[in-house]
């Protein structure tokens, strides 16, 4: 507002001074014609003077008061000026000062001519050891290109780029430098240095690299699959471990869900779908895949939701193959449902011994009486064959268990298929084809030959059977290593296995039949038509044996049975007693105890004996045979005692007669009884022993011998 009206004063003194002009130049001439007076005109030239001088005075203090306000206003101008250039430079100092970059000001020659805070503290000098030491003081001399380089461009224009430095102690770090060209107030080019320190960030960015390095090393040579899937159970990424597991080449599709078992599919879509709005949700579960040549893999599979995090965006699944443990868990279930049945199994075997024993029994001391009936005789003869056969169910029911006395020794599993070939043509049919095949290194092993043969002929009657008794039967013998044998049997301790493969052209089994075949009394056939004992004994002869039997079989492809008999580290062999059945045997008038829990085998042995002569004392329990016996020790020529009995078992009651009488002779009656333990009843005094169901011959065989003694 005031330089407005400044100009508008200016301008009217500029006015005024210009009529005063024109006044003075034209005033003589108005007044010679106005015709004034003398006095007047004089007092008007004087006015005029003044008006000059007023005019010309006004107007000088115009033009020198704006001049002035001119000057001041510069003058204002360049103070401003000079306060912006050094808060500016106090600005760009307290920058340079401050930065977090080393910064240094050279000359196009190389010389330092300022270093920040920064610079001093990276390179560890002070300042003026920068300027002194110079641009090539501070370059690693064993690079000299890189010098070059940065001289170069430092001449001639910007530099950006890594570059190897050196620190006044000697040590090298990694930088990235930038140059540019600068001129100072005065007109001299100068080079400006920006340096970074980036030995942190180099070792940060191989840490990671590392890292990253070290988790696809994990998850590329994990065991177990890693997939990444989409929204859509898609799968985006799948780890090379697919192809151990699942068979399937990287390249080759093996798309989200799809290879699921139909079975398993509804349950696999409902554990994804209850967490695919959960972000960070877990599920685990078990499902089976399709393996690339069709097989089924158990797969455990844990499951997470990670579609809100950026880095994966997706649905990371786990997994675990567990075909083999559950497999093998499934044999332990087996092996632990087998061996319930087997203690079950011996012990109706122990009380179908004691009911057979009586009927063989009585139709032995009935078959001595000639009635002149043929009928009768007849009868009698069906009676004990027909408990003949019970004991002989009874003998297959215990070897399944485990729990009848066997004959080791080593033999050649070779040579049983030799000795086997020749009863295979004698008795199945013609229309079967068998094929052997053997190794004849193959070692010898500890096994029962009599058990070996049983095993060739329950499973070639199987085979028979599955082929309908035309087909090809195969047996074959090798050597396998005990690591094999340890893949399919967690148990299997020994170094080598003697294979013996049995294989058929039948018509197979299925999943569900195959499970169950080892089940006593199991049997896909007719009533009538068999056991269900044969395929349970050979299982029991392997477990006995400490072998082991794999099974494979498809419908309509046949079936192949492997065993798997250990090699002995050493040959070991165990030989149990024979005894010679006899068809009569002389009597005696000895005094005989007999103890006994089951009546009716009590009532038999009594009969037995009795019919010969002897005198015979009974008693039902440990206790009353001891008490029996302590009160007549002098009268007792011999005991005949169960070893299965109430109150006492038959080793108490040795040891308690032994008390009595060192001398006492006592025979045990078991329908089994494992080596061990005869080995410490015999070690302990007892003098034989008798196995159940008792047959009369037998008995006394055993009595007369021992008191013949």
């Amino acid at each position: 507002m005031k330089s407005k009206l400044e100009k508008i004063a200016l301008r009217t003194s500029l006015i005024y001074w210009v009529i005063s002009v024109l006044w003075i130049a034209l005033s003589d001439r108005l007044l010679e014609s106005m015709r004034i007076d003398v006095g007047t005109l004089s007092v008007l030239q004087t006015y005029k003077g003044w008006f000059f001088v007023s005019a010309t005075a006004s107007l000088l203090y115009l033009v020198l008061r704006n001049q002035l306000r001119r000057w001041e206003l510069e003058a204002a101008e360049r103070k401003r000026a000079e306060e912006a250039l050094l808060e500016s430079e106090q600005k760009y100092r307290s920058l340079f000062e401050n930065s977090l970059d080393a910064i240094m000001l050279t000359e196009p020659q190389g010389g330092i001519l300022e270093a920040n805070r920064e610079a001093c503290r990276i390179f560890g000098r002070t300042e003026e050891e920068l300027k002194a030491a110079g641009r090539a003081g501070v370059l690693d001399p064993d690079d000299p290109q890189s010098a070059r380089a940065l001289a170069e461009r430092a001449r001639t224009g910007g530099f950006r780029g890594e570059l190897t430095l050196i620190r006044n102690d000697g040590s090298k770090f990694p930088a990235e430098v930038s140059s540019a060209i600068l001129k100072d107030r005065h007109g001299n080019l100068r080079t400006s240095l920006i340096i970074r320190d980036i030995a942190n960030e180099k070792m940060a960015v191989e840490k990671l690299r590392q890292s990253e390095e070290y988790l696809r090393a994990l998850v590329e040579n994990s065991s177990d699959v890693i997939a990444v899937l989409d929204k859509n159970f898609n799968s985006i990424y799948l780890s090379p471990s697919r192809k151990r597991i699942f068979g399937y080449e990287i390249d080759e599709a093996n798309q989200g869900l799809q290879n699921v078992h139909p079975d398993d599919v509804s349950t696999t879509l409902s554990a994804f779908e209850s967490i695919r709005s959960k972000p960070g949700a877990t599920v685990t579960l078990e499902m089976r895949i399709r393996h690339k040549n069709g097989t089924w893999r158990s797969v455990e599979a844990n499951v997470m939701n990670l579609l809100d995090n950026p880095a994966v965006h997706g649905i990371v699944v786990n997994y675990r193959d567990v075909t083999e443990k559950r497999r093998l868990q499934e044999q332990v279930i087996q092996s632990q449902k087998m061996e319930s049945i087997g203690v079950l199994a011996a012990g109706i075997a122990h009380d179908f011994n004691n009911l057979l024993g009586v009927i063989l029994g009585h139709s032995a001391l009935i078959g001595r009486i000639d009635s002149g009936n043929d009928r009768i005789n007849r009868g009698v003869k069906a009676i004990a064959q027909a408990a003949e056969r019970g004991a002989a169910l009874v003998r297959q029911m215990l070897t399944f268990a485990r729990k009848n006395d066997v004959s080791f020794g080593l033999v050649s599993i070779g040579d049983s298929l030799g000795e086997f070939r020749e009863f295979f043509h004698e008795t199945f049919p013609k229309t079967m084809n068998l094929k052997c095949e053997i190794n004849p290194a193959v070692p010898r092993v500890i096994a029962d030959m009599t058990q070996i043969n049983q095993i060739l002929l329950n499973l070639s009657v199987n085979a028979r059977d599955g082929m309908k008794g035309i087909g090809d039967l195969i047996l074959s013998v090798d050597e396998c290593d005990g690591v094999e044998v340890r893949g399919k049997f967690q148990s299997a301790l020994a170094d080598r296995y003697v294979t013996l493969r049995v294989s058929d052209t039948g018509a197979g089994m299925d999943e569900e039949t195959r499970r169950h075949i080892f089940e006593p009394f199991f049997t896909t056939k007719e009533p009538g038509k068999g056991t269900g004992l044969g395929l349970s004994v050979v299982f029991g002869i392997m477990e006995n044996h400490k072998g082991f039997i794999d099974v494979q079989s498809e419908v309509g492809k046949g079936s192949v049975f492997t065993l798997y008999f250990p090699v002995p580290a050493q040959a070991e062999k165990n030989e149990c007693d024979s005894v010679e059945a006899l068809t009569d045997v002389e009597g005696g008038s000895e005094t005989v105890l007999i103890v006994e829990d089951e009546e009716m085998l009590r009532e038999l042995a009594l009969s037995i004996l009795s019919s010969k002569g002897y005198r015979v004392i009974t008693a039902a329990d440990g206790d009353e045979a001891v008490e029996k016996y302590r009160g007549r020790s002098g009268e007792i020529d011999l005991v005949v005692s169960d070893y299965g009995l109430p109150k006492m078992s038959g080793d108490e009651v040795l040891r308690a007669l032994k008390a009595i009488n060192p001398e006492v002779r006592l025979i045990i009656a078991t329908g089994y009884l494992d080596p061990p333990a005869r080995s410490k009843l015999l070690e302990d005094g007892a003098s034989e022993f008798i196995l159940k169901p008792y047959k009369p011959a037998e008995i006394l065989e055993k009595v007369r011998l021992v008191l013949d003694r």
